[in-house]
């Protein structure tokens, strides 16, 4: 068995490593986000802006569990890329907890009333949830296991090259998209086999993530890299399953950083709870019938570029 101290956090550092004197283009738009990002359709974007007499090449850099803090990693390597725009795809995931659960166990309703002795599972979930929030614990290396699997990911032959079919792909992380439209019942169904409980999104001053999300774009725009946020789609399956006042909580928090930061954020939560459009309770299917999603990406940009 292989142990090895590399942990890729990032898979865009050994990308760069091997298309930074190929991409030289000057006019270059990159996507950020986790696989809810992926599906985007980057050649349709660059149709959508050379119609209207813009010539960008687009770039979607999505990476399943992608983190703020794992972009940061790669920030010195996305500012000698120089791309003019950056589009960041966030979501809920990325800034609370999650905790998933056995179908078996006793499930407590948030609507009913809690014991007065705290459930010492959750209680230690809550305890790691805080000592492992922050940048510094993200960076340390994990258990030989995981690195080993994170290491073995991103290595082919001997060369620390991500395993893509090209690597100068305009999207080098997206190797399986999720192309079938399922319908609502299947979707459900799955959804509902792999229950899970939304703990709560962190207080702004504590949550690593968004503090990361900050830094970024404090850099990129101080290189001269404008940003854009958006907030991923969702089908009503999710938003039923996310608390309310959880998800306004984040809304809050993401508009309250665009407001200080002076950065535009769209909300794209709930544009396509009607539509038949997606994948999974949280992806929109990878389909020329979910073109929709693109096409708003693409009216956002156009509309940030010509302000």
């Amino acid at each position: 068995m292989i142990f090895s101290p590399i942990v890729f956090h990032d898979p865009t550092i050994v990308w760069y490593q091997t298309v930074k004197n190929e991409i030289t283009d000057e006019n270059k738009i990159f996507i950020f986000g986790s696989s809810r990002t992926a599906p985007i359709n980057i050649d349709y974007i660059e149709n959508i802006l050379k119609i209207n007499n813009y010539s960008f090449n687009i770039y979607n850099l999505a990476f399943n569990g992608d983190l703020p803090s794992k972009r940061l990693i790669s920030i010195n390597e996305i500012i000698s890329m120089n791309p003019s725009i950056v589009v960041y795809g966030i979501d809920d995931r990325m800034f609370g907890t999650i905790y998933s659960k056995n179908l078996n166990e006793n499930i407590i309703n948030q609507n009913q009333i809690p014991t007065f002795l705290p459930v010492p599972k959750e209680l230690f979930d809550q305890v790691l949830f805080l000592f492992t929030n922050n940048i510094v614990f993200d960076k340390l290396p994990k258990s030989p296991k995981i690195v080993t699997l994170q290491t073995l990911q991103f290595l082919k032959s001997d060369s620390q090259i991500p395993v893509t079919t090209d690597n100068t792909s305009k999207r080098p992380f997206s190797l399986s998209p999720n192309t079938e439209i399922r319908n609502e019942t299947i979707i459900e169904k799955k959804w509902i086999n792999e229950y899970k409980i939304f703990g709560k999104i962190i207080d702004p001053e504590i949550n690593r993530e968004l503090l990361a999300l900050e830094e970024i774009i404090i850099i990129l725009e101080k290189n001269d890299i404008d940003v854009i946020l958006f907030r991923t789609p969702l089908t009503s399956i999710y938003l039923d399953w996310l608390p309310n006042a959880e998800n306004v909580k984040l809304t809050r928090m993401i508009n309250t950083l665009s407001n200080n930061l002076k950065i535009p954020f769209y909300d794209l939560s709930e544009n396509y709870v009607d539509l038949k459009i997606w994948n999974d309770e949280s992806h929109v299917a990878d389909n020329v019938s979910s073109l929709i999603y693109s096409d708003d990406i693409s009216q956002i940009i156009l509309f940030e570029i010509e302000k």
